[in-house]
């Protein structure tokens, strides 16, 4: 289950097609590549994260977000680094999330508490989360998030200054 959930982090970024192969062209054959028997059906299997139908709904209820929707789909290329595909909006390449508070929540969780994330503080959980998804305040919210666990805020590393080097004692006679 963590394999899986660490795969689909590293593949939710990008846009793919999987296509099929003749034995013959496929150089690099394993065990999905390979047909079994002529004539069988093969099932096609096409995995949506979970949460993918909550990033389009997330868009249902911000005005700006609806704009910015209108707009690509009046002319895809009027708005430079923005992308839309199946109904999901990039900004070179990251995720769109729309005003929807538990959404977020739910992907600062994934980065932040899973093994993926290892509660490995505010700055590394923001540039996790900041490679794959964008939304306004994007900081304060994860700060915000992290900060709230009482095992993050009593673990934090110290702000005072290192201590400099000890000087020998005098060895008393």
């Amino acid at each position: 289950m963590h394999l899986q959930k660490k795969g689909m982090a590293k593949l939710m970024g990008l846009d793919y097609i999987i296509q099929y192969k003749k034995g013959r062209e496929n150089m690099a054959v394993d065990a999905l590549s390979i047909c079994h028997e002529e004539g069988s059906s093969a099932a096609i299997i096409v995995i949506t994260p979970d949460w993918y139908q909550e990033v389009v709904t997330s868009y249902e209820g911000d005005e700006k977000i609806k704009e910015l929707l209108e707009q690509l789909i009046l002319d895809p290329n009027g708005r430079p680094g923005y992308t839309l595909t199946k109904g999901v909006i990039r900004y070179h390449g990251r995720l769109i999330i729309g005003n929807c508070e538990p959404l977020k929540k739910k992907i600062l969780h994934s980065f932040h508490e899973f093994p993926l994330g290892g509660h490995s503080g505010i700055q590394n959980t923001y540039y996790k989360v900041k490679q794959r998804f964008y939304w306004p305040q994007l900081k304060k919210f994860v700060t915000d998030f992290v900060m709230a666990f009482d095992t993050c805020r009593r673990c934090k590393y110290e702000t005072v200054a290192y201590p400099s080097l000890l000087q020998p004692l005098v060895i008393p006679a």
